[in-house]
């Protein structure tokens, strides 16, 4: 959800520097992720709304947020296995596997 209200944030900023700005602007976001679907509306250019701020704000946290860099298969077998790790714990105890 974070990388599409990137873009979107971005994109607006990109138009408006370029001279071509487009607010007021709606901006729809929607990601389909395990837990179902999320979406977010947010107007940006007129009153402040407090939506755009938190799109704004998802968009940068994506940006700065530090990825995996390519080539990096070990950090990702990492990261795979501390979220494999986070899974197992939170299950009941009878559905563990203690082998």
């Amino acid at each position: 959800m974070c990388e599409i209200q990137a873009y979107a944030v971005r994109l607006l900023h990109l138009l408006s520097r370029r001279g071509q700005d487009l607010t007021p602007a709606t901006a729809h976001v929607i990601a389909v992720t395990n837990a179902g679907i999320e979406a977010l509306r947010a107007t940006f250019g007129e009153a402040p709304d407090p939506r755009a701020q938190l799109m704004a704000a998802l968009g940068e946290a994506y940006r700065r947020h530090n990825r995996t860099p390519e080539g990096g298969e070990q950090a990702l077998d990492g990261e795979i296995q501390a979220v494999q790790g986070q899974i197992c714990r939170s299950l009941p105890p009878a559905l563990r596997d203690h082998t």
